[in-house]
């Protein structure tokens, strides 16, 4: 189970899909995600956060590769959800979810 830090700050990348990484084409999806990915992994492993294997340039090409499959994937599920009630603006994802909790 992850910490709680974690799953809030998933959360938060899940919702910046939808929003503010709507510029992502897939050719810039699949070069944010090589590039992006193993580059937030270096960081948190110099912050010690993440331990990556002493063979630094396996895990970096590995994340890469991984993460320029996510990226695309992850915009296109959030790019058919945009169709959703209230997926334009943050006011229209507020009322469904505050719908959601009280009902």
């Amino acid at each position: 189970v992850p910490p709680l830090w974690l799953a809030l700050l998933w959360m938060q990348f899940a919702s910046t899909l939808r929003f503010s990484m709507r510029w992502l084409t897939p050719t810039r999806a699949i070069l944010f995600g090589a590039i992006g990915g193993p580059l937030a992994f270096l960081g948190a492993s110099r912050l010690g956060v993440v331990q990556l294997d002493e063979r630094i340039w396996p895990s970096v090409l590995s994340l890469g590769v991984l993460w320029s499959l996510a990226i695309p994937a992850l915009t296109l599920i959030a790019a058919r959800h945009s169709d959703a009630e209230g997926a334009g603006d943050y006011r229209g994802v507020l009322s469904v979810v505050t719908r959601g909790v009280t009902s």
